[in-house]
This record gives C-alpha cells, sequence and structure tokens, in this order.
C-alpha cells in the first residue's frame, strides 16, 4: 500500500473545509463557513470553500468562495454596500465552478 500524499494540519479537506479563509480580505470583519451554500449543484472533481461574513458586517457584505480543481485555485469574491444578496452569489459560484471544472 502506497503512503498518500502529505497534507498539513491546515489544509481543507473535501470532510473538513477550514472555518475561515487563512487570510482576510480587506474590509472584512468576521468571515465564516456558508453553512447555508446549496451542496446539489456542486461539479466532479471541484471542492469549493464558501464563506460569508457575520451580520454584523462593516459598510459592505462580502461572500466569498474558493474553487480548487486539480492545483488551480479560483476565487470568487461579491460584495455589496448594505448587502449583498446570498442567491446571486451562489449562481456566480456555480457557474464558475462549471467553467472551471
Amino acid at each position: 500500500m502506497k503512503p498518500g500524499p502529505d497534507k498539513s494540519p491546515s489544509e481543507p479537506t473535501a470532510s473538513a473545509p477550514l472555518s475561515r479563509p487563512t487570510f482576510a480580505l480587506s474590509g472584512t470583519a468576521q468571515v465564516h463557513i456558508d453553512e447555508k451554500f446549496p451542496t446539489k449543484a456542486g461539479v466532479e472533481g471541484l471542492r469549493r470553500y464558501p464563506y460569508t461574513e457575520t451580520k454584523r458586517f462593516g459598510a459592505e457584505h462580502v461572500h466569498q468562495a474558493y474553487l480548487v480543481s486539480g492545483e488551480r485555485l479560483a476565487p470568487v469574491v461579491q460584495s455589496k454596500k448594505g448587502g449583498a444578496e446570498a442567491v446571486p452569489f451562489q449562481q456566480t459560484v456555480t457557474l464558475q465552478s462549471q467553467l472551471l471544472g
């Protein structure tokens, strides 16, 4: 049996993504994994890590996701003054996932 590739403890896996990104985007306060993000629209072979700000965000509400396919990483970020809606962000992430996968 061959040993698997080494993984650092901070590297997300499909079953255990990071609870928040390692580095914060400028202007974001507290970010957490978006547990309301639908999983049905997943693309085979692609991992998604969606995050959102907590309700007490600053002037803009920021949604962010990181898409991983092989060695490719694609960040997706949307923000809007007063509050960014979840559905347009989810649609954008799904479309970008299909393009990347």
